[in-house]
């Protein structure tokens, strides 16, 4: 990859992510190639519009996954993407009784 390709890549990390670039991209900026293909990957996970999941159902459960690790920069980044993708707040706030029943079938 040359300079201007990847200055594009951050440009699109940074648009993508509420204003920031994550430290593990930061990281992996060593690595440009690996870099792109993971944010392609993670774009087509989260927010492609194809497939079952609701783009907020897909964070809910990712925020479920990161609290199990107890892993609080991204539990809170991934609170901030799920209110971005038109989540519900209060199924944070009420937790596992607050959200849909085929979300609860998943969990």
């Amino acid at each position: 990859m040359n300079v201007q390709e990847i200055q594009d890549l951050m440009v699109q990390l940074f648009n993508n992510h509420q204003g920031r670039i994550l430290n593990v991209f930061r990281i992996l900026l060593l690595f440009p190639k690996y870099l792109r293909n993971i944010f392609r990957f993670q774009q087509a996970l989260m927010n492609g519009f194809e497939g079952p999941l609701p783009i907020p159902w897909r964070y809910y459960l990712a925020i479920m996954a990161a609290s199990q690790r107890n892993c609080e920069y991204l539990t809170h980044f991934l609170k901030e993407m799920f209110m971005a993708s038109g989540g519900n707040m209060g199924w944070i706030q009420k937790g596992f009784k607050g959200i849909p029943k085929k979300l609860k079938k998943i969990v």
